[in-house]
């Protein structure tokens, strides 16, 4: 389990105060006001910043290198650097807050 602390919780309605998003590997399990846990719980305190738990980009290419050839990159590069480039572009998705993709347009 790990808890995402922050100074204001956002539920895409209203405004909670500040909060705790936990997590169990990839699920939101619940959001509820700051907490205790058990030692072995890590709690990331991101401080003064407001989160909303649980954006969805229903339109993502995540293979895809935002160049001006994007066929082209993908026929020059093996499915392991299009994976590399997915995992990367994943990365900065969730960064941004986006905790579900849905991928359009992969090889394969």
């Amino acid at each position: 389990m790990h808890v995402i602390r922050a100074q204001q919780v956002f539920d895409g309605g209203r405004f909670l105060g500040p909060g705790d998003v936990v997590l169990d590997r990839s699920s939101i399990v619940s959001v509820n006001a700051p907490t205790e846990y058990a030692a072995d719980v890590g709690v990331e305190d991101l401080g003064e910043v407001t989160v909303l738990p649980g954006l969805v980009d229903a339109h993502q290419h995540v293979s895809w290198d935002c160049s001006t050839d994007i066929v082209g990159w993908h026929e020059l590069h093996d499915d392991e650097a299009l994976l590399e480039r997915a995992r990367t572009n994943a990365r900065q998705s969730l960064a941004a807050g986006i905790t579900t993709v849905r991928d359009l347009g992969g090889r394969g």
